[in-house]
């Protein structure tokens, strides 16, 4: 199942920025403030997990005794269509039959902890020192997928800053925010699943046009989403993939922004 398509929008570049030339501060104002999306390159080059991890069998000597849900599909949204179609098994073991397993086969593992090996494999972001790395307020703070030929559904976060880091395998990543003008109606389509529908993008009213901002990342990519901004994910390659979740708290207008967007009719 590949989603992205599925919401009809113009398309555009999301921008890119090298984490050489990009200092705290910068990141800071330019981006989570001002909720750009932004992929930023070259941030996790002295990460022990970007090569350590393409190793199936060194990910499954250490994945000690953490299980993990694992179904044979994609990520759907509500997440309830998920749960009733998988079943809670080994990490170890479920890595091992995605190594195994054939080239068109789709296993899923969505959000789980880390394993402690695992999280010593990975290192910080520079562009987020601690003052600005602080406790998210809904979201865990550090989450990983495993996935192999599987995309994840549209949704969005209403709190919380995401650095989504590539650090294993190539996906397809589209976001767009909604205004005032097109969040319910978008909404009210994409929660009540008419864009799978054959010819669903007739149900989106062509007047109401937005921008969605897409880009192909790989194994040492980081790609930082605002709140608030839809997203979709497909897989580029048939390989395993693996992608590293680190949520920080949005800054204090950001929060504002929230509370607004939720004080308008959000529900």
């Amino acid at each position: 199942m590949k989603v992205v398509d599925l919401v009809p929008g113009q398309v555009a570049e999301i921008p890119r920025h090298s984490a050489a030339d990009l200092d705290a501060d910068t990141f800071w104002r330019s981006y989570v403030v001002a909720q750009r999306p932004v992929v930023i390159t070259g941030a996790i080059a002295d990460w022990p997990a970007l090569q350590r991890w393409q190793d199936t069998e060194y990910l499954a000597a250490h994945a000690g005794d953490t299980e993990v849900t694992v179904a044979r599909t994609f990520n759907p949204v509500p997440a309830k269509a998920f749960f009733d179609r998988a079943e809670k098994l080994p990490l170890a073991a479920s890595l091992r039959n995605m190594a195994d397993s054939e080239p068109t086969d789709v296993y899923s593992m969505p959000a789980f902890k880390l394993p402690e090996r695992w999280l010593a494999d990975l290192g910080r972001y520079s562009f987020l020192p601690e003052r600005y790395d602080r406790r998210p307020i809904l979201f865990p703070r550090n989450r990983v997928f495993v996935y192999r030929n599987a995309g994840t559904e549209w949704h969005h976060h209403g709190i919380d800053e995401t650095l989504t880091t590539q650090l294993r395998g190539r996906k397809r990543v589209s976001v767009f925010e909604l205004d005032a003008q097109t969040r319910k109606e978008f909404t009210r389509i994409i929660r009540s699943n008419l864009h799978h529908v054959n010819g669903g993008a007739k149900f989106f009213p062509p007047e109401l046009s937005i921008v969605k901002y897409e880009t192909i990342i790989e194994a040492g990519d980081v790609v930082y989403i605002p709140p608030r901004y839809w997203h979709g994910i497909d897989p580029y390659d048939n390989e395993i993939g693996i992608t590293f979740a680190h949520c920080f708290r949005s800054p204090a207008e950001g929060i504002r922004q929230t509370l607004r967007w939720v004080g308008n009719g959000f529900k």
